[in-house]
């Protein structure tokens, strides 16, 4: 697996993808591949807007990656934190990018019980 098809994989699959200090997205080239040993691989992620610094160790099985075709799916296209019965459960839901707003208003507003929310 190359640093790019990593940084690509990790950006996907994690909060990887905007700087938790000011919001800023993440380009390529704030964020180094510091070194790895076998799976264990570390980061450094830079903010260039509010300078922030963080240190990321990602594990990473290798085995059954396959690099990515021109045109295909991407990595880590398929990747969920679902368990199998949740992914059967929701695989005809559609969430828009309507719907994130509207959630995002209603909590913004919320004055209520969290976790009751949830409950």
């Amino acid at each position: 697996m190359s640093e790019e098809d990593l940084i690509k994989q990790l950006k996907c699959s994690s909060n990887l993808s905007e700087c938790e200090v000011c919001g800023r997205l993440f380009n390529k080239e704030d964020i180094n591949v510091l070194g790895h040993e076998e799976e264990m691989w570390v980061l450094q992620i830079s903010c260039s807007a509010c300078h922030s610094q963080s240190l990321l160790a990602a594990l990473i099985d290798e085995e059954g990656y396959t690099e990515p075709t021109p045109g295909g799916p991407s990595p880590v296209e398929g990747l969920s934190d679902l368990m199998e019965t949740e992914t059967e459960k929701f695989k005809d839901v559609i969430i828009t990018s309507d719907d994130v707003l509207d959630m995002h208003n209603y909590l913004n507003g919320f004055q209520g019980d969290y976790p009751g929310l949830f409950d």
